[in-house]
């Protein structure tokens, strides 16, 4: 049957099982908002396990924007193109995405933050935002990381 679905559509689906609905793992391994964080990644055993994640969002939200243009085409291609930087850091492949990630998460105190903010803040440095815009995005995702 994965032959059939494609290794694409696979990651796809792991990555948005992980990202949205892991069962079982501790509560420490997810933000706020309920998505996983640095602890999970920390957790994550083998390369190939966070390639693999990476993998996976960054055919989700590939996937997602694509659907975005196609069902909404009344949205503002400027905006779907700034979601999308967002979204995915522009020019970096995944191997690159995950060196990033390990360095961001060996700061213990940014592991709180969600996985998906952290791939955000990635792509702040790709785009050459100054590095004091992106340290303020860091202490606020810090403090947001904490919320009920």
């Amino acid at each position: 049957m994965i032959c059939r679905m494609g290794l694409r559509t696979v990651s796809t689906i792991l990555a948005f099982a992980f990202t949205t609905y892991a069962q079982g793992v501790p509560s420490s391994w997810r933000d706020s908002s309920g998505a996983l964080n640095g602890h999970y990644w920390i957790a994550l055993a083998q390369d190939e396990e966070k390639i693999s994640f990476a993998t996976g969002y960054e055919e989700a939200t590939t996937n997602a924007l694509m659907t975005a243009r196609k069902y909404l085409p009344n949205v503002d291609p400027d905006k779907l193109l700034a979601l999308a930087i967002i979204s995915w850091p522009k020019d970096l492949t995944v191997g690159d995405v995950v060196t990033a990630l390990d360095r961001f998460y060996g700061t213990p105190e940014n592991r709180p933050i969600g996985i998906p903010i952290a791939i955000s803040i990635v792509g702040m440095r790709t785009l050459g935002i100054k590095e004091s815009e992106i340290q303020t995005r860091i202490e606020r995702a810090r403090g947001e990381a904490h919320k009920n």
